[in-house]
C-alpha cells in the first residue's frame, strides 16, 4: 500500500541565501548589472575604461537578442576575453620555474666540456652532481 502525503508550504525549510551589502549590483544599459567593485575590476582587467564600456554594450546586445540569462555579468565579460587574460596574467600553468644551478651555468659548463674537463670535474666546481652534468649536456647537446 502507498500513501501519499501532502507537504505545505509551511513544512519545507527553504532557506534564500542572505544578500549583504556589498552584493547590490547598478545597472548598465538595459540588461546588464554589475557591483561598483566588479566594475573596477574590470578596467583594471581591461587597463582601459572604454574598452570595458564596448565589453558592456556587448553583453547587453546579445541578452538583449538572445534573453540568455547569466549567474554573472562580470565572469561573463571576462571569460570573453582570454586572449586578454592570457596576455596579462599567464595562467599558473605556463609560468616558468626558477632556473636551476645548471641552467643558470650553462655556459660555463658548455665552455669547460669543450675545454676537456671531466663530468666530475665540472660537478665539482658548479656544486653538483656528475650525473647531473651528463644529464645536462645530453639535453642541451641533443
Amino acid at each position: 500500500m502507498v500513501i501519499f502525503m501532502r507537504i505545505s508550504k509551511e513544512d519545507k525549510e527553504v532557506k534564500q541565501p542572505k544578500k549583504k551589502a556589498t552584493d547590490k549590483k547598478d545597472k548598465y544599459l538595459d540588461f546588464v548589472y554589475l557591483s561598483k567593485d566588479e566594475y573596477q575590476k574590470l578596467i583594471e582587467y581591461f587597463w582601459d575604461e572604454e574598452k570595458v564600456k564596448k565589453e558592456i554594450v556587448k553583453l547587453n546586445d546579445y541578452i538583449g537578442k538572445s534573453w540568455k540569462k547569466y549567474k554573472s555579468h562580470y565572469y561573463t565579460i571576462r571569460s570573453w576575453n582570454p586572449d586578454l587574460q592570457e596576455k596579462i596574467q599567464p595562467s599558473l600553468f605556463e609560468r616558468k620555474a626558477p632556473m636551476t644551478k645548471l641552467q643558470m651555468r650553462k655556459g660555463e659548463i658548455i665552455l669547460l666540456h669543450n675545454a676537456r674537463w671531466s663530468n666530475i670535474e665540472i660537478a665539482e666546481r658548479i656544486g653538483c652532481t656528475p650525473q647531473g652534468i651528463s644529464s645536462a649536456l645530453k639535453r642541451w647537446w641533443y
